[in-house]
């Protein structure tokens, strides 16, 4: 019995000014191919964040998907309406720890480039989790810590 008061004492506790929101709207979920042998990489539909998958054979780490984007959206992600912000470019990306090394310069880009390559390597590193962010870092210095809008 003891347990049950001590239960019910920490629900009321811990829930004690939780107020309920709006429903938030994110789009729709990407669907991987089966296996999830793929990536999921985020353009931009409009000014909000797209999330489009790719097949790739295997699973993708959160680098190589992050230098998948860096390509830029295929034919048939641009006829689905998908653009992106980031300059269309090739080369090495790292990720050591948290911190994301581009091989562009991070500084400057606009804020919905940023989003795209953290929601990317956040996707790949961690698809399920929430609230996961990375340092990025480019050409120019450090940007610093930036979390995914679309998983938070």
């Amino acid at each position: 019995m003891k347990r049950f008061l001590v239960l019910v004492s920490l629900f009321l506790l811990v829930s004690c000014g939780v107020r309920p929101t709006e429903i938030v709207r994110a789009g729709p979920a990407p669907i991987l191919p089966a296996g999830g042998e793929g990536a999921v990489l985020y353009f931009l539909s409009g000014e909000q964040l797209q999330p489009a998958s790719r097949a790739t054979g295997q699973p993708l780490a959160p680098a190589q998907a992050v230098e998948l984007l860096l390509g830029g959206p295929t034919d048939a992600e641009r006829s689905a309406g998908l653009v992106t912000k980031l300059p269309f470019t090739s080369g090495r990306v790292t990720l050591s720890g948290t911190t994301l090394t581009m091989p562009i310069p991070v500084l400057g880009l606009p804020e919905e480039a940023v989003q795209q390559l953290v929601c990317t390597a956040v996707r790949a590193l961690a698809p399920t989790e929430q609230h996961l962010g990375l340092f990025l870092a480019g050409r120019t210095g450090p940007l610093g810590y930036r979390e995914c809008s679309a998983m938070t």
